[in-house]
């Protein structure tokens, strides 16, 4: 199965991708982690809890702080510390090494290539992209959870999240002369889990401690009449790591990506440029068997 790296700024829906690729055959070899939802030293120490509460051995490095243009904003719906007020004790500690510099030498030493799954703004892969050229042959693919493409941004009313938040950085990925996938955040919206997804987990306490997790992110969703009601918590990266798995479960198209760099109200926009060369852009998924492949491996039945 895939030698993968997860990049990512946990984040509920984050903590829900990294417990759902741990639990799955892919052979996960280190998380990085990324400004975003949370700040890095929370983003990091969420990755930390994850992995305890999976009791897997899988490395945690601390990433980039700030993005590489313009300015960060959080978000409103993982809670004061990016896991909805889940707090576990953990002894564990993040490795000395910085996120780059592990994702550039696990490239560099890699006899076959590496996936990156980015489930945050883009900052570690383009500042890799950028600075150390000779491991992009390395790479096998990059699959993005960013962007949304011909509908409402959610943290402006035109751009997504991770895209917002590091629009250079995401540009440099899905520019780069390696395979990358996009998942946007209109096709993620499709995907919605409520209370009852998570009380079919068998195992107790990874039942409890998802449900307390997920609480407060999914009433959010409930009740988010600033932007759009949803009958439960939409859980965009999980995407990323579904497709990993499984790509049949999206109905996808080749197509350049465009990001906004200009500043003013279309900051962040990603929209579908003419050319098909670029990015393999999801533009469907199969919400039922999503859920399902998330349970079956949760539970330890695929």
């Amino acid at each position: 199965m895939n030698r993968i790296i997860i990049d990512t700024d946990p984040g509920v829906d984050d903590a829900l991708a990294i417990a759902f690729a741990l639990s799955s055959p892919l052979d996960v070899i280190g998380v990085s982690t990324v400004f975003g939802n949370s700040s890095v030293a929370d983003s990091t120490q969420n990755a930390l809890t994850i992995v305890d509460l999976l009791e897997k051995n899988t490395p945690v490095y601390a990433g980039a702080r700030r993005p590489m243009n313009g300015k960060s904003k959080r978000a409103s719906s993982h809670g004061k510390n990016g896991l909805g007020g889940l707090e576990l004790k953990t002894n564990r500690t993040q490795q000395q090494a910085g996120a780059q510099k592990f994702i550039v030498e696990q490239l560099r030493s890699a006899n076959e290539p590496i996936d990156i799954v980015a489930i945050g703004p883009a900052t570690n892969i383009a500042l890799i992209l950028k600075n150390y050229p000779d491991v992009v042959a390395k790479i096998g693919q990059v699959v993005v959870m960013a962007g949304v493409i011909d509908a409402a941004g959610n943290i402006t009313d035109k751009a997504e999240f991770n895209a917002y938040n590091d629009p250079l950085a995401l540009q440099i990925v899905l520019s780069a002369p390696i395979r990358t996938v996009l998942i946007p955040a209109d096709v993620c919206r499709k995907v919605v889990f409520t209370t009852d997804v998570f009380n079919r987990i068998r195992n107790e306490g990874m039942r409890d401690a998802m449900l307390k997790l997920t609480a407060a992110y999914i009433t959010y969703y409930q009740q988010n009449d600033d932007f759009e009601t949803f009958e439960g918590g939409v859980m965009y990266d999980l995407l990323a790591v579904a497709y990993i798995l499984n790509p049949t479960l999206f109905t996808t198209i080749n197509s350049e990506v465009r990001v906004n760099l200009d500043g003013g109200p279309d900051y962040g926009m990603t929209t579908l440029g003419d050319s098909k060369a670029g990015s393999l852009v999801a533009r469907d998924v199969d919400a039922s068997r999503v859920k399902g492949l998330f349970l079956a491996t949760l539970n330890g039945t695929i």
